[in-house]
């Protein structure tokens, strides 16, 4: 790889602290070491707070931008855009335009669970600029099959590249506890994210005598707007001896809360590819899953975890009976999650797959 010119990279989204998968993702690529090939400036484009807050920070990085491609033109090679939905469109939309103007090459990495929603729902004038988006950018990746076939379906003249979310691979796994399971959910609490749903589970694992005979516990890691209403159903339910709210959780304490946990449940309404997921299955936590966006690529029914419809609390309650209720069953689907993760979610792999497309779209599709 010495004998290859850098390449200057300007990455831009939300800022790395923003709660979500996105930003996982993106800290994911800033803190690995590329090398003396490859050189990764990233340039925040949201962040949390009030829309004055937002506007403010986008027209400061869009201006920035602006001032680089006058001034510095020739030290950049290609912009990489992190994409979800709505806000996100727009805002990658105008670069993309600004871009264009100076004649620089645009990857653009779609993240966005809700994003044929969006699509779907937008007028016409909108669904031509999302095509003009995808079909102008130099590369896309998406997250799974799922979504090149969309993607696809409405700019059939988009470069896709299918690279799912990856993690690294932990050395210690989670262990089977004869005394007690614990069940973890982590995610921001909005209502798509069907945390909802998994707490009427739980009022039916207890009104089945489960969470006694067991002595199951549910954590939930997140923050967000339904965490309220989340508590409240929980007072309802009578559902507070078995149901801790743990707040955001990351680094070390997500770490220890994967490792100590006998089950991931995930009961979104849309997703891509969480990242949650992949790390559960990294210590061989099997996983419960609704059906939705690319999980089914990581989730293998019966296999690593079980695949629920969404909406459905009764499923949700049978899956985790499964899984829990026998050692020897949860054996096997903990050995499956671990070699799930390690023969198609290595962030090793991922990488490489990262730096050939930037180098392909760099040298017009020669990877030299």
């Amino acid at each position: 790889m010495s004998d290859r010119r850098k390449i200057h990279v300007y990455m831009m989204g939300s800022r790395p602290s923003v709660k979500g998968g996105m930003s996982s993702v993106v800290k994911q690529l800033l803190q690995h070491d590329w090398g003396t090939d490859m050189d990764i400036h990233y340039i925040s484009t949201h962040v949390s707070g009030s829309v004055m807050k937002r506007c403010c920070l986008f027209v400061k990085s869009y201006l920035y931008l602006l001032l680089l491609l006058i001034f510095r033109r020739r030290k950049i090679d290609v912009l990489y855009l992190h994409m979800s939905y709505k806000g996100s469109f727009t805002r990658k939309y105008l670069i993309y335009k600004l871009a264009d103007a100076f004649g620089k090459k645009v990857i653009l990495h779609l993240h966005g669970s809700e994003f044929r929603q969006y699509y779907e729902g937008a007028e016409t004038a909108r669904k031509r600029r999302i095509r003009e988006l995808f079909e102008g950018s130099e590369r896309v990746i998406v997250l799974g099959e799922y979504w090149c076939e969309f993607i696809h379906s409405i700019a059939p003249k988009t470069v896709i590249d299918v690279i799912q979310n990856a993690v690294s691979i932990p050395e210690d796994t989670v262990l089977w506890n004869d005394l007690s399971v614990q069940l973890l959910y982590m995610g921001v609490l909005i209502p798509r994210k069907g945390v909802k749903d998994l707490i009427d589970a739980m009022g039916i694992l207890d009104g089945r005598g489960l969470i006694g005979l067991r002595n199951v516990k549910l954590v939930i890691g997140g923050t967000g707007d339904e965490m309220e209403q989340l508590k409240n159903q929980c007072r309802e339910l009578q559902l507070e001896h078995c149901i801790e709210f743990a707040g955001w959780v990351d680094g070390e304490a997500k770490k220890k809360l994967l490792r100590s946990s006998q089950c991931l449940i995930l009961p979104s309404y849309n997703e891509g590819l969480p990242v949650a997921i992949l790390e559960a299955l990294s210590y061989g936590v099997p996983v419960i899953s609704t059906d939705v966006g690319s999980i089914r690529e990581a989730v293998i029914e019966g296999v690593n975890g079980h695949l629920v419809r969404k909406h459905a609390p009764e499923e949700i309650a049978d899956a985790i009976a499964d899984i829990i209720s026998d050692k020897t069953v949860w054996l096997d689907y903990s050995r499956h999650a671990r070699k799930t993760a390690k023969q198609t979610f290595d962030e090793n792999v991922f990488f490489e797959k990262i730096e050939t497309i930037v180098r392909s779209a760099v040298n017009g599709g020669r990877d030299k």
